[in-house]
């Protein structure tokens, strides 16, 4: 039968400070989880707590049979199958401040529940491999995927970083390149290459900063399919405190440049949620390539440039590329290979995959559902008071305006309050 055992154990001492209600607020939350399961399915699956009432036998048996780990709250069990969902998958909490104590801030009970129920005891978790080798400085730190590898985990994915390009006939259902700062060996060249002409799904991204050894292989790799990479770093006038232009800093790509009707970009859209991207580069698609359905998910507007120069500018001039050109592509065959659906998805940069906020968590997720052809299956947008403030160009703009603006006015008032001082 199926079994999920909850472990409602208050495990994290930084939650627990200052008479905090996060714990039995999100305990709370789990035991009308509980309550739902157990009549949802009409007996079906036993669901049993474990807190700190149970015995400590019964706890050090669960935890040994199921080798848990601090941390995981529920484990839904069908067979040999498991799904595993952990506190910081489930909930999001505030630090504490010298004023209050940590806050439970919102939660994903619902979709992280779903995700893992539409998986136990089917066919087992989909793959998703994230190459982890072929990057210089910070990206290549172990613990800089980390994010991303919990991002997957929690919509139900089986993650993992490999040091190698898998070959196609390998169990892996989606291979991510997030980013290439070194040239790969001959050995993974012909794999990747045999990857995307098996029809497997790909989803790359490729920063300004990427060598041009990498962008010619990838480019010729992803002819076919309609998609290339340009050369250059993207560009976009920006009237900020300094006044100077917006570069390899935040990009703004606000939701009206996000396609209004593509899976991945839908929700988004009709939500008025943009993202802000780094160190892009731009797209274009092969018109002479018919093999393959084309869509340009994001682009910059008229006013976005491209700098090729070796010491650019950043000021648009006669000769660079102008707006509008597309920074995130979508491709697939009009004809599937098989049982492989030869899903593309490019996109002119790799800050999303390397942000320890993730702060386009939904965006994400939104491009390894569709790569994997799981378009039709959403988890719902993360609540925007969950996600870290980020000003648009239009705030941005507006608070610069207001610096203009008071500071001048601030200090005529202050001079005008001394004089009238004085004067008494």
């Amino acid at each position: 039968g199926s079994r999920a055992p909850m472990f409602l154990l208050p495990e994290d001492a930084r939650l627990g400070t200052g008479n905090s209600a996060v714990y039995p607020q999100a305990f709370g939350l789990m035991r009308m989880l509980a309550d739902e399961i157990r009549v949802g399915s009409q007996g079906r699956v036993e669901v049993f707590v474990l807190d700190h009432l149970s015995s400590p036998v019964d706890i050090d048996q669960a935890r040994r049979r199921l080798s848990r780990q601090p941390g995981e709250v529920l484990i839904m069990e069908a067979g040999e199958d498991r799904q595993v969902l952990r506190f910081r998958d489930l909930f999001l909490t505030s630090e504490a401040t010298r004023d209050r104590p940590p806050i439970l801030e919102s939660h994903r009970l619902d979709e992280a529940l779903a995700t893992a129920g539409r998986r136990l005891g089917g066919a087992g978790l989909k793959t998703v491999a994230l190459l982890a080798n072929y990057r210089q400085g910070p990206a290549n730190h172990p613990d800089s995927l980390r994010g991303m590898v919990q991002l997957l985990e929690s919509e139900g994915y089986d993650a993992q970083l490999l040091e190698e390009f898998p070959s196609a006939e390998s169990p892996i259902d989606l291979v991510l390149v997030p980013g290439q700062s070194l040239a790969m060996l001959p050995s993974d060249e012909a794999a990747a290459a045999d990857w995307v002409s098996s029809g497997k799904p790909l989803l790359i991204g490729l920063g300004f900063s990427a060598p041009t050894e990498v962008v010619v292989f990838w480019n010729e790799i992803l002819r076919l399919s309609g998609i290339q990479f340009q050369s250059g770093i993207v560009c976009q006038p920006w009237r900020g405190s300094t006044g100077t232009s917006q570069c390899d800093n935040q990009v703004e790509l606000p939701p009206e440049r996000l396609a209004p009707t593509h899976p991945i970009t839908l929700d988004l859209r009709l939500a008025g949620r943009g993202m802000s991207w780094s160190g892009m580069r731009p797209l274009s698609i092969e018109s002479s390539s018919l093999d393959s359905a084309r869509e340009q998910l994001i682009w910059m507007g008229q006013n976005a440039w491209v700098e090729t120069e070796a010491l650019p500018d950043f000021q648009p001039g006669p000769t660079e590329q102008r707006g509008p050109f597309p920074v995130a592509i979508a491709s697939q065959p009009w004809t599937p290979a098989g049982d492989h659906s030869g899903r593309i998805l490019a996109l002119g940069a790799v800050s999303s995959f390397f942000d320890p906020q993730l702060r386009d968590r939904d965006f994400l997720a939104s491009c390894v559902r569709w790569s994997l052809g799981e378009d039709d299956r959403t988890s719902g947008l993360v609540a925007l008071q969950s996600l870290p403030f980020q000003p648009t160009e239009k705030t941005r703009r507006s608070l610069a305006n207001w610096a203009i603006l008071t500071l001048p006015l601030g200090t005529l008032l202050l001079g005008l309050l001394v004089f009238l001082r004085r004067r008494r």
